[in-house]
Parts: C-alpha cells; structure tokens; sequence
C-alpha cells in the first residue's frame, strides 16, 4: 500500500513537472515569436501545452498564447492577400485590381508592425 502511495506521488510530481515545462516552453515562444514565419515554433508549444492539460493551470499564458497565434495567422493571410493584389495589378493594372490592392493596404496597416 505504501508503494502505491509512493507511485501515485511520483507520478503525480512527474506530471506537474511535465506541465510546468510545457507552460514555460509556451511563455517563451509567445514572448519570441513576432512574425507569421514563427507560427510553426507557437503552434507546436499550443499543442503541447494542450496536450498536457497546462491550459487548465495557467490559462493567461495559454489564451495570449492563442490570441498572438490568431493574429499571426490574420497577418499571414493580409501578407498573402498584400502579394496576390500587387502581382495582379502589375499584370492588368485594372481599377479592379487596385481598389482591391487599396482596400487590402488599408486592412493590413493596423498590422502593420507585424508585416515587416
């Protein structure tokens, strides 16, 4: 009886540990990652965290953590948006094409910081 006690003890620490880490690995990649090319490195620290259940313990970190990877994927799609706009406006140059190139500039420069 008192292994078992001892086991579950043990196991338990290892878990919290298991946690603890997957929280710290998320903290910092929520504090590096700045551009939609970091996404990768947050994502895999969102599943992680996840993964271990270490949203329950912090939630803070892990909802920043999900919003920066939000706004990662908004700025990404902007980016993409941004280049598909300009290259048809330099095949055509129609007035379609650069009211559409306009109106994506103006979305993206509330984002701006993060497109560089």
């Amino acid at each position: 009886a008192v292994g078992e006690v001892v086991a579950g003890l043990i196991q338990a620490a290892k878990r919290r540990s298991e946690v603890e880490r997957a929280l710290e690995a998320l903290s910092r990649a929520a504090a590096t990652c700045k551009v939609p090319g970091d996404l990768p490195k947050l994502e895999a620290a969102i599943i992680n965290a996840r993964k271990v259940g270490a949203e329950e313990l912090d939630p803070l970190v892990y909802k920043a953590a999900s919003e920066l990877r939000g706004r990662l994927h908004e700025v990404s799609r902007l980016r993409g948006a941004l280049d598909t706009a300009a290259r048809a406006l330099e095949k055509g140059s129609r007035s379609e094409d650069a009211t559409a190139l306009e109106k994506t500039i103006s979305e993206a420069a509330r984002w701006e910081e993060l497109l560089d």
